[in-house]
């Protein structure tokens, strides 16, 4: 179980018998590991795969709040600690590992640890802000590509993420191209010059 050397568990003395209340689960590509207003009941940790948590605006528009695609991150936590419906969803954008860790373990045995976790959560939530707070398009695209640079979304899902038109991306991203101070390769995925 290498998963116990995450650092969720490093003040945890008695690994397993955590072991008799933490699921494994597999979900697949399209799938939503939970929907708003459900009610949280568990930690998510990403083992593998790329999950987006998304709201939908009132117009239908999808809106990526935020990314999940490195080891170890977790997720819900906030709505699980508010004990309050998550107002928002999740789609699970290439097949994924979760663990799914019950509300009551979490706060028996992570609570000094989870401190910290969401100190780093509100640092990433007060980047995405700034990003978002650029005043140009142009400047948003470059940002959001310096600070991910090993994250390749569709344009369709940067312009979900960035919270504007695709076809205003589209158009900015080809000027870029043109005057190169983006680079695309094979795959379509940009880089800084």
């Amino acid at each position: 179980m290498e998963f116990l050397d995450l650092v969720y568990f490093n003040q945890v003395e008695d690994k397993k018998a955590l072991l008799k209340h933490i699921k494994i689960k597999e979900y697949s590509k399209g799938e939503t590991i939970f929907d708003c207003e459900d009610i949280p009941k568990v930690l998510y940790v990403l083992l593998e795969g790329v999950v987006y948590v998304c709201e939908n605006t009132l117009g239908g528009k999808r809106n990526i709040l935020t990314i999940i695609e490195n080891y170890g991150d977790c997720f819900g936590e906030v709505y699980l600690f508010m004990q309050m419906p998550y107002p928002y969803y999740t789609f699970v954008a290439s097949d994924c590992k979760l663990l799914e860790i019950p509300k009551e373990i979490v706060q028996t045995y992570m609570a000094q640890i989870m401190n910290e976790i969401l100190a780093k959560k509100a640092y990433t939530l007060s980047k995405k802000i700034q990003l978002l707070t650029k005043e140009s398009l142009r400047e948003k695209i470059l940002t959001y590509i310096q600070k991910h640079p090993k994250t390749h979304l569709k344009r369709y899902e940067m312009a979900d993420y960035l919270g504007v038109s695709r076809p205003a991306l589209s158009k900015e991203i080809s000027i870029l191209l043109e005057e190169n101070i983006l680079q695309s390769d094979s795959w379509g995925n940009l880089s800084l010059v």
